[in-house]
């Protein structure tokens, strides 16, 4: 609010703007969250981040525990005791037994509690992303429809199938149809648990794949935006320099000779030197954003990487590593779904 628009006093500029900025950013802040929370994508990665803060926090409520256990391991002969006699004068007399039987008690309360609500999480976003596989498998069946249509030959065989596209479809299919028979087994459809320990191990194998190809394109996409980025560049101080060299030409005051003056006459008539410099710098900002989205997707795809591989070579790690990792790939996506819709929703006010 401008100080001919409030119509007052310098002082009362001063007053009241800066509460107006702070309620325009609220409803900014409040718009966003909207939009994550309508959003299925928003609901996972919200879901997600909870889940294994929970995960995160327990293991070092777990260890607390233990460490307490071992430096008195008399504590849990007598935890149920105190427990059940528990008064104002047991309280007095013995203190400290008190606060660590205290301290225990509530670990493992956290513990059960944070646990279920754990695997609840879990579940949730597996029934987020539940149903799509039917779609999936209508799509590889009508590929290959599409093959014995066009001919059964080798040369349409090697441009439908051998290429980057179909091998991500079929992964993507068999990951996603041991994403799903998984769930089932959670929701005590179907018990079989060899069975569902293979299921596990492929779901992770195929996940495995898909974030190497994922990184891989990522890591190609980056460079292009860069390139792009790098040539708009070139071309703004290109520009500046045509425009410094129409000025000096301008302001010259001795007769100007054929190959300047055609060359003032090209840089009027050319089209890509009427362009603002505030358009090539907002392209160049669109740029940036974009490059900034690239990198979290990087480093929502390396912890992905690094969490899932624990899993699929068995590897033994300290515990939490599963959870520290799979933390930092659900910041990194909710970071950058909360930037999009941010600027979506710029967009949409404009």
């Amino acid at each position: 609010m401008s100080y001919a628009d409030w119509g007052g006093s310098g002082e009362e500029v001063t007053r009241y703007e800066p509460e107006e900025k702070v309620v325009v950013d609220n409803v900014k802040v409040l718009q966003i969250v909207q939009e994550l929370v309508g959003s299925l994508a928003g609901k996972d990665k919200a879901a997600k981040v909870l889940k294994y803060t929970l995960d995160v926090i327990n293991v070092f409520v777990r260890k607390s525990r233990q460490n307490i256990t071992r430096w008195d391991p008399h504590v849990l002969t007598y935890y149920k005791k105190v427990l059940r006699e528990l008064s104002v004068w047991m309280v007095v007399r013995h203190p400290l037994t008190i606060l660590k039987v205290w301290v225990v008690a509530m670990s493992r309360s956290f513990e059960s509690k944070a646990a279920y609500v754990s695997q609840q999480l879990s579940t949730y976003r597996y029934v987020l992303r539940f149903g799509s596989s039917p779609f999936q498998v209508l799509d590889l069946w009508r590929k290959v429809m599409q093959t014995y249509t066009a001919g059964i030959s080798v040369s349409t065989i090697q441009k439908l199938w051998f290429n980057e596209g179909s091998l991500r479809d079929v992964i993507n299919m068999y990951n996603t149809i041991c994403d799903e028979l998984v769930l089932l087994h959670k929701l005590k459809v179907w018990d079989h648990g060899p069975f569902y320990q293979w299921l596990e191990r492929q779901e992770a194998i195929s996940w495995e794949a898909d974030i190497l190809f994922s990184l891989k394109n990522k890591f190609l996409e980056l460079e292009q935006v860069k390139q792009k980025q790098y040539e708009l560049s070139i071309d703004l101080r290109a520009r500046k320099q045509a425009l410094d060299l129409s000025r000096s030409l301008h302001s010259s005051n001795g007769s100007l000779s054929p190959i300047q003056t055609q060359l003032l006459h090209d840089l009027k008539a050319d089209s890509q030197w009427n362009e603002t410099e505030e358009h090539i710098k907002r392209q160049l900002q669109q740029y940036n954003h974009e490059i900034s989205l690239i990198h979290l997707d990087l480093s929502r795809l390396m912890c992905d990487l690094a969490a899932n591989t624990t899993d699929v070579f068995n590897m033994n790690v300290p515990a939490g590593t599963y959870a520290v990792f799979s933390l930092g790939s659900g910041l990194s996506g909710l970071i950058k779904l909360w930037k999009s819709t941010r600027l979506d929703l710029q967009h949409k006010a404009e």
